[in-house]
């Protein structure tokens, strides 16, 4: 009789649940301990358990004397909400203590008010030790690999472990020459502060631009929350990998030069690696007018080590058939991870033999003349 007695009320008990028709007023936490003075902030649920819809009032029937009380909705104050059937509506209670309030505790009671039926949520709230200030900072990915040209971004979770809303201070500390921002995550703002409400968790990227001539290594950048009472530090890593740069300049750094039509002319060029890294297979080409020839010794260069230089000789020959002027003949570098070019002018001239070769018709055609002008000038 006794299992029976027990079973039976195993299995109502879900059955009165279900059936209750009323109102809820609930909050997640009624009985809080803090210490702060200021405003305290509770959350509160309105539920409508299977009765038309309607308007609910709230109001405080019962609070400590001097204390200030508010409702507040979607940053509005207000002083009623609607529920429709099986659904709720939230709302938050602000409650002010006034100065200087003595240690205790202090009992409310909170009304709900509908169209037939009232619920009534106490609350205590003691006013005396509560967590002490301490933040966490938990960074997704703490160590990075790129180039010196890479954008490095961390996202940062700065967690605000504590019972009082915090406002906090982002600081870092990098090698120099290195450029280090905080940003909002998903905003492009940047920020130095970010406000975090106790307990909760606000996360935040960090950028950081090595600078251009760095070296290839691993580096450490330290990042610091503080706030009053309290801060938090982390330690980042990122590994810079080296990165081939080629610069191809002509003769003492100078763009230009002159060559004779048909002939042959040899430039001195200089392939320089202004990078963190070797830079391998080198090859070099170009880009001429038609109907001329360049050609490279050497053809390529296997390996140039970092901040190494050597000097490669461009052969030209315009065409035979180029008239004088300026003409533009591109020299280009390519390697494995790098490349550049320059464009080189060149003053074509045509041949001096040619020259001779037409004085002399010409010096022979006028001696002609003269020679008939005296034969048959006589007569």
């Amino acid at each position: 009789m006794r299992r029976f007695i027990i079973l039976l009320t195993l299995l109502t008990t879900p059955l009165f649940a279900q059936d209750y028709r009323g109102l809820s007023l609930s909050t997640d936490y009624p009985s809080i301990i803090t210490s702060k003075t200021d405003i305290i902030t509770l959350s509160l649920t309105v539920k409508n358990y299977k009765l038309p819809p309607q308007r609910v009032d709230l109001s405080i029937l019962r609070a400590p004397t001097a204390w200030e009380t508010v409702f507040v909705g979607n940053g509005n104050l207000i002083s009623s909400v609607f529920v429709a059937p099986d659904e709720s509506a939230d709302a938050e209670l602000w409650i002010d203590p006034p100065d200087n309030t003595p240690e205790g505790s202090y009992n409310f009671i909170i009304r709900a008010t509908g169209r037939n039926n009232t619920f009534d949520l106490p609350i205590t709230i003691n006013i005396g030790k509560s967590l002490p200030r301490r933040l966490k900072i938990e960074p997704e990915f703490p160590s990075l690999i790129g180039t010196p040209t890479t954008d490095f971004s961390y996202r940062l979770s700065i967690n605000n472990e504590s019972s009082q809303d915090s406002l906090v201070n982002l600081r870092a500390q990098a090698p120099e020459g290195f450029q280090v921002t905080f940003k909002k995550a998903y905003r492009n703002q940047e920020i130095t502060t970010v406000p975090i409400k106790a307990g909760k968790t606000e996360k935040v990227d960090m950028e950081v631009k090595p600078p251009a001539n760095i070296t290839a290594g691993k580096y450490e950048i330290a990042v610091l929350a503080s706030t009053e009472g309290t801060s938090a530090e982390t330690l980042l890593t990122m590994e810079i990998t080296g990165q081939p740069k080629l610069k191809l300049t002509g003769p003492e750094g100078r763009l230009s030069g002159s060559a004779t039509a048909g002939r042959e002319k040899a430039f001195k060029l200089t392939i320089e690696n202004t990078g963190s890294a070797p830079a391998s297979d080198i090859e070099f080409s170009s880009w001429e007018p038609s109907n001329w020839k360049v050609e490279f010794n050497p053809k390529s260069i296997e390996l140039l080590p970092a901040g190494e230089k050597k000097e490669v000789t461009a052969l030209v020959t315009p065409s035979q058939k180029a008239i004088a002027g300026d003409y533009s003949v591109t020299f280009r570098a390519n390697a494995r991870d790098a490349s550049n070019s320059v464009d080189f002018r060149i003053t074509v001239r045509t041949s001096t033999l040619w020259g001779i070769v037409a004085v002399i018709i010409i010096a022979a055609a006028l001696l002609v003349v003269v020679l008939a002008v005296m034969r048959y000038g006589r007569r």
